[in-house]
């Protein structure tokens, strides 16, 4: 395992700083004592390595990965996508640095320090990151202190991933930004999934503003028809029950139906009921 200089990067000022190591080297490791299974600190959701084949193909890798361990298999901390590339174009080592010891804690600091610094990742890729962070036992706080930003800023990563599907991968794909995202996401209870994806199409083609669709989504409230509340046909007391507003006729839609053939059904198991418990006395 060859060591070599490299020049001083915002990635190693970042190792200085978070992980204490001092003058870092950088050693040609061999992919094959890397874990490339493990993937603890990869936080991007699309890989996207055709552009950066192609840059390492012609010009090499620019920036070492960084790995932790005391001997192989190393586990990456960053640098999965360089690895990653590497390995497609048949290459057998990578430049590293090896950390022998660093905390996951400080693992994840570093790993969002990085990425951050190469301007890689997209809101999608931070709340990943943040689902990640929690699944390990880290409250908000400490999500908050790792990313380097606010609490309220966690909460509204943890609201991307319940995104409705046709907005979350709108967003994956670039069609529409993180606050498109979340207004669209607080309008769901208003739009069909078919309206939905009318929308993203309409963002998209004509560019329109947060400001904009936060106008549309308001107007298409107002102009939504108020459904009355619904009652039920049945409905227990302290006494005993009531049939509310029942009245049939043939062409009720089946699900009316249905309804009240259920609160019939209640009504006579409850009769019976009594009646076996007054024949009974």
């Amino acid at each position: 395992m060859s060591k070599g200089k490299i020049l001083k990067t915002p990635t190693l000022h970042y190792v200085e700083e978070v992980a204490g190591a001092t003058n870092p080297g950088v050693a040609e490791l061999p992919l094959e004592q890397i874990d490339l299974s493990n993937t603890q600190f990869e936080y991007r959701l699309d890989p996207g390595l055709e552009l950066l084949i192609d840059s390492i193909r012609k010009d090499g890798q620019q920036v070492p990965v960084i790995v932790r361990g005391i001997a192989p298999p190393y586990q990456l901390i960053c640098g999965f996508r360089r690895t990653r590339s590497i390995q497609a174009i048949g290459g057998h080592a990578v430049k590293a640095i090896i950390l022998p010891e660093i905390s996951d804690e400080k693992a994840h600091r570093l790993s969002v320090l990085e990425n951050e610094e190469r301007k890689s990742l997209t809101d999608l890729d931070r709340a990943n990151a943040c689902r990640r962070l929690q699944d390990e036992g880290k409250t908000q706080e400490e999500i908050a202190a790792i990313m380097g930003c606010s609490q309220p800023k966690i909460s509204r990563y943890f609201s991307l991933l319940s995104l409705p599907a046709p907005v979350f991968e709108a967003l994956k794909a670039g069609r529409i930004n993180t606050v498109h995202a979340l207004l669209l996401k607080d309008s769901t209870g208003l739009f069909s999934a078919e309206y939905l994806t009318k929308l993203i199409e309409e963002i998209e083609q004509k560019s329109l503003s947060s400001r904009e669709l936060e106008r549309k989504i308001k107007g298409a409230k107002k102009d939504k028809p108020a459904h009355p509340k619904e009652r039920p046909y049945f409905q227990r007391t302290k006494q005993g029950f009531k049939l509310i507003g029942f009245s049939y006729r043939p062409d009720l839609p089946l699900d009316e139906k249905q309804k009240a053939v259920q609160a019939l059904k209640e009504a006579l198991a409850l009769l019976e009921a009594g009646l076996k418990g007054g024949m009974g006395k």
